[in-house]
């Protein structure tokens, strides 16, 4: 169902993804099966690597006479969408069922063949996701930064934004020393950068301090799903731009009026700060009293 049904955050697919050890257990098991135990010799596992290899260089040469981005569904008809969808697809089924049909034919002269054809396209088949491996052959350490266990995919241009070197430290001492009911703002809302687009799937600081945030990001949420446009959902502006506006006028413009105004509209008595990349001015350090810093990330009280 992950794959026939999307979610416009793509969130199915995290789904899909625990799926993926017991998929592989499976996919080994179900390949294994298919080779008769008297077949099973290195002959046969160098076939077997061979149109795995095959599959993979044949997916690889689609991506790359592809599209260099996929075309956006927003702007296009059923019928456009319908042809999107099969195309990348198409040339792929057409290899795998000729090679099938080849293997038939050619198994009736070449007794090495019979009782593995099944085999040989199962392994063409799953060698077509071989792509995968592209970015990290080409080049891991500028394609992969490995944070706490999960991958984050950056590249040139719009770079995911991983979490801030001392972020997790500032953001469970605020849980530490702060009430469950406290609210806090910070100065960080975008993962990432797409022309020029906030990518809104930004969470790691209301996930690692426990507390309500007044904005951070707002991907996900029915509000910013109701809202139109040719942005996908996860680069869709904030519904209340006057509040995203007071919410940074106290870190771009720290005045006591501006933190007096956080503190009693909204019940603001935290602010977090990531100086990567939206430093916030100076004179913070006058208005607001800095009570922890680690890294790039701080935490003030607002007073």
């Amino acid at each position: 169902m992950s794959f026939l049904f999307g979610q416009p955050g793509g969130s199915q697919l995290y789904f899909a993804r625990s799926m993926a050890p017991f998929l592989a257990i499976l996919s080994a098991w179900g390949a294994a099966a298919l080779v008769p135990p008297d077949r099973a010799n290195r002959r046969v596992a160098a076939a077997l690597l061979g149109s795995a290899l095959l599959g993979g260089a044949i997916m690889t040469a689609l991506v790359v006479a592809g599209p260099e981005r996929p075309p956006s569904v927003i702007r296009m008809s059923r019928r456009d969408v319908a042809l999107a969808l099969v195309q990348p697809y198409l040339a792929a089924v057409l290899v795998i069922v000729g090679l099938g049909l080849a293997l038939v034919l050619l198994r009736r002269r070449y007794a090495a063949l019979r009782g593995i054809s099944a085999a040989l396209v199962v392994a063409l088949v799953l060698g077509l996701g071989l792509t995968r491996l592209i970015p990290l052959v080409r080049g891991p350490l500028d394609h992969v930064r490995t944070t706490g266990g999960l991958a984050y995919v950056i590249g040139n241009g719009s770079q995911g934004r991983p979490i801030a070197p001392g972020g997790v430290e500032a953001a469970r001492w605020l849980r530490d020393h702060s009430d469950p009911d406290d609210v806090v703002a910070t100065n960080t809302h975008c993962r990432d950068v797409v022309d020029g687009r906030c990518g809104n799937l930004h969470f790691w600081v209301a996930a690692y301090t426990e507390r309500r945030i007044l904005v951070e990001g707002w991907g996900y949420t029915p509000s910013a799903n109701r809202v139109r446009g040719d942005e996908p959902p996860s680069q869709r502006p904030f519904w209340r731009p006057d509040v995203l506006a007071e919410n940074d006028r106290a870190f771009t413009e720290p005045t006591r009026a501006n933190l007096d105004r956080l503190r009693d509209r909204y019940g603001v008595r935290w602010l977090f700060v990531d100086d990567r990349y939206d430093r916030p001015a100076p004179e913070l350090d006058d208005v607001a009293r800095l009570r922890f810093r680690a890294g790039n990330a701080a935490v003030y009280q607002v007073p």
